[in-house]
């Protein structure tokens, strides 16, 4: 899959990606963990997250499994980590802990904006 760069995109955005005649946005879930940055290579793997009518890929080194914690399986995190912003709660799995991110919260509005304007701006096909 070829990730499309997107001119004027956030940097926290490496293009857009093709998804049954959709066009995604690929957020750098790297760059806001302020990690390496790694090269796209032929066995990438994506998630593909929704929230409401906001819909994203992340590009992530490795997919084992997708899973659903129960409600009463979250606690919030406010309380405990009032300074975590983005993360909505932290899920307890048979085998251990894990932070729940709010996808809402991935691409800021701002940063959303400025996605769209950019896929606004591509070329379509058939278009001279």
């Amino acid at each position: 899959m070829t990730i499309l760069p997107l001119a004027d995109a956030p940097e926290s955005v490496e293009g857009v990606i093709n998804v049954r005649g959709h066009l995604v946005p690929v957020f750098n879930l790297r760059f806001r963990l302020e990690l390496q940055a790694r090269p796209v290579g032929v066995t990438e793997h994506f998630v593909l997250l929704r929230a409401g009518d906001r819909h994203i890929a992340v590009r992530v080194d490795r997919a084992l499994a997708v899973m659903t914690v129960p409600d009463w399986d979250v606690d919030s995190i406010a309380q405990a980590l009032p300074t975590a912003d983005g993360i909505d709660g932290i899920g307890t799995l048979p085998d251990g802990l894990v932070l729940i991110q709010d996808v809402k919260k991935l691409l800021a509005d701002s940063e959303q904006r400025a996605v769209a304007d950019s896929i606004a701006r591509l070329p379509r096909e058939g278009a001279v």
